[in-house]
């Protein structure tokens, strides 16, 4: 399946575009996830609920993901919760 990845020089303006693309395939029905990080925004800023963040929105836009995602993270525990060092 496709993937947009926009780049360019920094101050183009690729959240802005990025974020109206997503929100049209959004109306479209056809947005799977989307994730946007935001400098300086505190925990928006950080990768730490990326996966989990994406795979909640998987889980409800892509048709038998959810079943499947359940079914992961009930056979390993490891997936959800973080392992001791």
């Amino acid at each position: 399946k496709p993937i947009c990845w926009l780049y360019g020089p920094f101050g183009c303006g690729k959240p802005a575009m990025a974020q109206t693309l997503a929100e049209q395939y959004e109306r479209k029905g056809r947005l799977a996830a989307a994730f946007f990080f935001f400098r300086n925004a505190g925990e928006k800023s950080s990768s730490n609920h990326l996966a989990t963040t994406l795979t909640h929105q998987i889980s409800l836009n892509v048709p038998g993901a959810q079943e499947l995602i359940q079914h992961v993270v009930s056979q390993e525990l490891g997936v959800v919760e973080p392992s001791t060092p």
